[in-house]
């Protein structure tokens, strides 16, 4: 995939094709407003996936655009809660990388659901708790059309199957701090040491 591809011709696609074949936990609370200023009144890049227009829904039950997320470096992963191995294995690998990192505040870590059927909000909230997942985690859910945007510019393919499961991409995706794709990690085994060092660098940048 090509990432300079501009966002409003991929949006243009997600709206014309079909679907691809291939305690409350503190994650539920809205992220903190991006700490560096310039870089939340500077105009987004064609390319950034916070160009994405729309609405969505935390686990918490705030609502929550993209743009939200600015600021920080984002490790993104699309799943759906009833997936019996390779989603908590995503996961699993997304904490992997988040143990590795020595500075964790300015990283956050995404998991957006394309369940509309059976991840209601109780039930997300309910997966935070069993994964155990802490403050700097943020679990989205979206209209059906929104998500299968985002799903477009990730570059991440999702299918129902007859039982309710979907047949999906493992695929983590790291974003800088103004939404551009910078990394993606495909498959269910990774490096989560080079995944931390690439992220940390990331954070490093300012004028991004």
């Amino acid at each position: 995939m090509k990432y300079s591809m501009p966002l409003l011709m991929i949006l243009f696609l997600a709206g014309c094709q079909k679907p691809l074949s291939k305690s409350v936990p503190a994650c539920c609370t809205k992220p903190a407003t991006p700490a560096i200023a310039n870089q939340a009144s500077s105009p987004l890049s064609a390319t950034s996936v916070y160009q994405l227009p729309g609405t969505w829904t935390t686990a918490g039950g705030d609502s929550l655009s993209l743009q939200q997320l600015r600021g920080k470096v984002q490790v993104v992963a699309m799943i759906f809660t009833h997936c019996g191995y390779a989603c908590p294995k995503i996961v699993e690998n997304m904490k992997d990388i988040q143990h590795q990192l020595a500075d964790r505040n300015s990283v956050g870590f995404v998991l957006v659901t394309f369940d509309m059927a059976r991840d209601s909000l109780s039930r997300l909230r309910a997966f935070a708790k069993e994964e155990n997942l802490n403050r700097h985690w943020t679990i989205l859910k979206g209209t059906p059309q929104l998500t299968r945007q985002l799903s477009m510019l990730l570059d991440i393919s999702y299918a129902p199957l007859p039982n309710g499961d979907y047949r999906h991409s493992n695929i983590i995706t790291i974003l800088d701090v103004a939404g551009q794709i910078a990394q993606r990690l495909e498959g269910l085994e990774i490096d989560p040491t080079a995944a931390a060092a690439a992220i940390t660098k990331l954070a490093q940048k300012t004028d991004l």
